[in-house]
């Protein structure tokens, strides 16, 4: 499932006057974002800057790293400032998706409607990417029990790398290949 925030990922990056590699993009995870274009270059810390622009929508998903490389490798190479924005058709093939879940839920619940116990199994599929399949396995068992206070809670959240990319689905449009999503 793609998160289809209104405006494509897009961003600028510079050489500043100190030397540093400055990436300007919308972003929900600044520190993360500087750390993989720092990776990605083979730079210390120190020599890269990342600035969250203006972030319309994002839904989780601007946790993932989009422009931000292509924009530093560009700077960093041709030594002069650069643009990147995506079209909508790059959005659905560059970035990254939901994590689809098979969740299996048992309830215990008194006469007068008090639930009283959960048990849930949820199975993620990660796909064939690391991301942030980790984090949505840990946020999907805290908040199985919903906003509902129960006693007794038994939760398993696995989340699995089904190494199954994007494909190019019906009518043109990318979708996971998966047995989760259709």
């Amino acid at each position: 499932m793609e998160h289809a925030y209104l405006e494509p990922d897009a961003g600028v990056a510079y050489l500043d006057d100190e030397g540093r590699i400055t990436v300007v993009c919308p972003t929900q995870n600044v520190h993360y974002d500087q750390k993989d274009v720092a990776s990605t270059l083979a730079l210390p810390l120190e020599k890269v800057r990342v600035i969250q622009s203006a972030t319309g929508g994002g839904f989780g998903g601007r946790l993932d790293i989009t422009v931000h490389c292509f924009l530093a490798l560009a700077a960093y190479h041709l030594r002069k400032p650069v643009k990147i924005v995506y079209s909508r058709e790059e959005v659905f093939q560059g970035t990254s998706k939901r994590h689809p879940l098979k969740i299996h839920y048992k309830s215990g619940v008194k006469n007068d409607g008090t639930l009283t116990a959960v048990e849930v199994d949820i199975l993620g599929d990660s796909g064939a990417y690391a991301s942030y399949g980790v984090a949505v396995c840990i946020r999907s068992a805290v908040h199985a029990t919903g906003p509902y206070f129960v006693l007794n809670v038994k939760v398993r959240s696995q989340m699995v790398y089904t190494n199954k990319p994007l494909e190019r689905g019906d009518a043109g449009v990318w979708r996971a290949s998966n047995g989760f999503c259709s």
